[in-house]
């Protein structure tokens, strides 16, 4: 089997850096090769539900090997920290959320994109930077509430009822966003990979803009509200970026693998609805 492949690579002309004969040699064991030619020959369904069952069965045999707290400490990490934010507020529940709901977005968006279309560096990398630049695009569309005036209104009244207007839009928006694992596969089979790829490019923007939007807004709304002399930012940017830690870490590594891409997307859209609906309702944040 080794020197087959080595002899088709120098027959086609393809110069390779790493896949050696002595690599081959350490990959390709006798062992391995049994196990390929187990699971080719298997009769499985075709998985089509977004749910990596084999990734969920490693995770569960690799943490059976070794006496790790790692479950137990990621459970009361996530416990401690939704804790925390709602002792703090509203305000700090939402944007918990809003970094919670962009990190496994971009989460879901990167495992859409390998399981479609293949793990390609430069796909993935467009798609990260597409969600960087929604960020930077939805920051400055935020901005901008800072110059709302009305006439028979102040300006801080009305800041305050239209960035808790749009605040809570973009809750709902974020939850509309859930549904792209049932549009990614028509677009594959309609649109092709470049066709797939941009559309998760695009959902990449929304959720970006999404969470810059949020971030732009809490700010305002605690320049008006809070206390302090003088606005905190880094209040508003340690609970984002908090709520994202937790999503990066819960995503693909709990909520996917054990519960599926599908449920993940339904728990996280009902969990922006319930925080969009309760900053519309409330009168003070």
């Amino acid at each position: 089997m080794i020197p087959i492949i080595v002899t088709l690579l120098r027959e086609r002309g393809i110069t390779v850096n790493w896949l050696r004969k002595e690599y081959l040699e350490a990959i390709l064991t006798p062992s391995r090769l049994g196990e390929i030619q187990t699971a080719t020959t298997l009769s499985v369904p075709k998985n089509t539900d977004y749910r990596p069952y084999l990734v969920n069965l490693k995770l569960k045999h690799w943490t059976s090997q070794f006496r790790s707290p790692f479950p137990t400490f990621v459970s009361l990490a996530a416990l401690v920290a939704v804790g925390y934010t709602l002792i703090k507020g509203r305000l700090s529940t939402a944007l918990f959320f809003s970094g919670f709901s962009a990190a496994v977005i971009e989460i879901i968006v990167l495992i859409l994109a390998q399981i479609i279309t293949g793990a390609l560096y430069y796909q993935l990398t467009a798609l990260i930077t597409a969600f960087m630049a929604g960020v930077a695009l939805g920051s400055w569309l935020g901005a901008g509430f800072s110059t709302l005036t009305s006439q028979g209104k102040s300006v801080t009244t009305l800041c305050i009822s239209n960035a808790k207007r749009y605040f809570a839009i973009t809750f709902v928006c974020v939850s509309v966003l859930m549904i792209m694992p049932l549009a990614v596969k028509p677009c594959y089979t309609y649109l092709g990979f470049v066709g797939t790829t941009l559309v998760l490019g695009l959902f990449s923007i929304f959720a970006g803009a999404c969470l810059g939007w949020q971030i732009a807004l809490a700010s305002l709304i605690q320049q008006f509200t809070s206390n302090e002399s003088k606005p905190m930012p880094h209040k508003i940017f340690s609970l984002d970026f908090l709520g994202g830690c937790m999503g990066m870490l819960l995503a693909p590594i709990i909520l996917v693998p054990t519960y599926g891409i599908i449920t993940t997307c339904c728990v996280c859209g009902g969990a922006n609805l319930l925080v969009g609906l309760s900053i519309a309702l409330s009168k003070r944040l």
